[in-house]
């Protein structure tokens, strides 16, 4: 996932063109492709746009995450380098009330970039990531037959 709402497009670019020449050839190239995401202010549904990726409210990106967080479903590993910064930025989030098409003025902590990269993440996941036989189990690399 990449956000290319503001200036992104070029970093998206990048992104793309690397991945690209790093898979050159191999059969994984199929499997990962880079997806772009324009967060918008709109309320509604996803779309998808060919020059702007995925149109997704901000509210979609960023209420999973918090429900998670919330139910103390999102872990946050403690040994990393910003775990007490994301921490704390999810902690202290609060999405401002319909600030209608305003991408600034949509989040009230001025250092939460990491809560809506998380945000992106797990509504990529949910959105794209298979459910069933995709978690591997034990040490002989067994797979879950249920979906999880």
């Amino acid at each position: 996932m990449v956000d290319i709402t503001r200036t992104g497009r070029p970093v998206y670019a990048t992104i793309k063109g690397a991945i690209d020449e790093a898979l050159e050839g191999s059969s994984a190239r199929s499997h990962v492709k880079p997806c772009p995401i324009t967060v918008t202010g709109m309320a509604g549904g996803v779309s998808h746009s060919p020059d702007m990726g995925y149109l997704v409210p901000r509210r979609d990106l960023v209420s999973a995450a918090l429900l998670l967080f919330e139910q103390d479903q999102l872990k946050i590993a403690e040994g990393r380098s910003l775990a007490g910064t994301l921490t704390e930025e999810f902690v202290n989030f609060k999405p401002k009330p319909d600030p209608k098409d305003d991408l600034e003025g949509w989040r009230l902590a001025k250092n939460d970039d990491l809560v809506l990269a998380v945000a992106m993440s797990v509504w990529a996941a949910g959105r794209f990531l298979r459910k069933v036989d995709s978690v591997p189990v034990g040490s002989l690399g067994q797979r879950r037959s249920q979906a999880v």
